[in-house]
């Protein structure tokens, strides 16, 4: 059977490709001013870029999505009398 860390580690997989996925559609809203309607209109959009500029707009976009949610926990955690 499956153990818990690589169940965990598919549950993590899954959780970053939804996380992406999310990414690329608020970039195809930023780039064209609208939501996407279809997949077929994702697909086309993405399918236009440069694949490595795309990678890194998404990784961009996910890094700056989760330093505030970095920045609130570590500060939390720096606060005196928690540990």
């Amino acid at each position: 059977m499956f153990d818990e860390a690589h169940i965990a580690g598919e549950s993590d997989a899954k959780n970053l490709r939804l996380k992406q996925a999310h990414a690329m559609l608020a970039l195809f809203e930023i780039d064209s001013g609208r939501a996407a309607s279809t997949l077929k209109e994702m697909k086309e959009w993405a399918y236009a870029q440069e694949h490595k500029q795309l990678r890194s707009r998404v990784d961009q976009f996910l890094s700056n999505e989760l330093q505030p949610a970095c920045r609130e926990r570590c500060s939390s955690e720096l606060e005196p009398g928690r540990h």
